[in-house]
């Protein structure tokens, strides 16, 4: 789907609570495990301000004593198998993408184009358990100048994702027939 980010007021940054911020941003909440609709429910909130690009998920989860908080080290592969999500960003769209990942440990993981696994991104992940709403809240920060290329443009290539270690769904909101976030 094509998507709109919405740049933020002047003076509203996310510090660690998506509630103060998300009712300005632009709203996904439709996630496909494949081509059907996820089981659980996922909302991924993205802004921006003239620095950073701001990615806001509540991931809603029936028990969050069940989620697992335990880092890893950075770079980690272990994030894929756990309660995580996952972004694709491609500034030049031209297929030449940057992978994120985090988990509700705070373990994170990036991938730079072509793969490239040494790639080290300037971005911060924070996630949050939230008992009143039943979800991981996840607040991303990515400033554009770690992604800044000759080729970006104001049009880019994006996949939201949610890994789902109760359902065990790689969710996104893209609709793929095979399991796979790159498709």
């Amino acid at each position: 789907p094509a998507i709109t980010i919405k740049q933020l007021p002047a003076g509203l940054v996310p510090a660690g609570d998506l509630d103060a911020w998300k009712s300005k941003a632009a709203k996904l909440d439709a996630f496909y495990f494949r081509e059907k609709k996820a089981l659980n429910k996922t909302e991924a909130y993205l802004a921006c301000d003239d620095r950073n690009l701001y990615i806001g998920y509540r991931c809603f989860v029936a028990d969050l004593a069940a989620v697992s908080t335990n880092m890893d080290s950075h770079d980690s592969f272990s994030v894929f198998s756990k309660d995580s999500v996952e972004f694709f960003l491609d500034p030049g769209a031209n297929g030449a993408y940057y992978q994120f990942a985090a988990d509700a440990g705070g373990t994170r993981t990036d991938i730079g184009k072509g793969g490239n696994v040494a790639w080290n991104g300037d971005w911060t992940a924070t996630p949050t358990l939230n008992p009143a709403k039943k979800s991981i809240d996840y607040e991303i920060v990515v400033p554009f100048a770690t992604l800044a290329e000759a080729s970006m443009g104001p049009r880019w290539l994006v996949n939201i994702c949610r890994n789902d270690a109760t359902t065990k769904e790689q969710v996104a909101i893209t609709r793929t027939p095979i399991v796979g976030f790159k498709k």
